[in-house]
Formats: C-alpha cells, sequence, structure tokens
C-alpha cells in the first residue's frame, strides 16, 4: 500500500475501522490505489459523513427542539 494512503488511515480512525470491518479492501488498495476514493465514498455512506446526511441530522435536531417547544406552549 502506498504512503499517502496508509497515512490517510492513520489520520482517520474511522477509515481504519472501516479497513478491518472489511478486510478485502486491503487486496484492492494493494494492487490499485485509485481504489482508495471508492473506499473512502463507501465509508462516508456508511458512516453518514456525506454533507447531504449531516444537512439532514442537523434539520432533525432543529424539528426535535421545535417540537419540544410547541407541547411546553
Amino acid at each position: 500500500m502506498e504512503k499517502i494512503i496508509s497515512k490517510e488511515f492513520i489520520e482517520n480512525e474511522k477509515l481504519l475501522n472501516r479497513l478491518m470491518e472489511n478486510s478485502y479492501y486491503i487486496k484492492y488498495l494493494n494492487r490499485n490505489p485509485i481504489y482508495f476514493k471508492a473506499f473512502k465514498k463507501d465509508m462516508e455512506v456508511i458512516y453518514k459523513e456525506r454533507p447531504t446526511d449531516k444537512l439532514n441530522n442537523m434539520l432533525d435536531g432543529v424539528d426535535m427542539i421545535s417540537s419540544i417547544i410547541d407541547t411546553m406552549k
């Protein structure tokens, strides 16, 4: 595996956890480092780190707070 990719795993714990959960990625990343982008996208989908997921979580929090305020009235 390339040093740049190895450094990414050291810096980001979620990437490392995803790699340990699905060790078959090691084979793909050793053969061709281009697969790292696909691996990273897969990790973002699983751990819900895409911008749309973050926005949805924020909106859910706002809705919950507004419903609590409405019940207090």
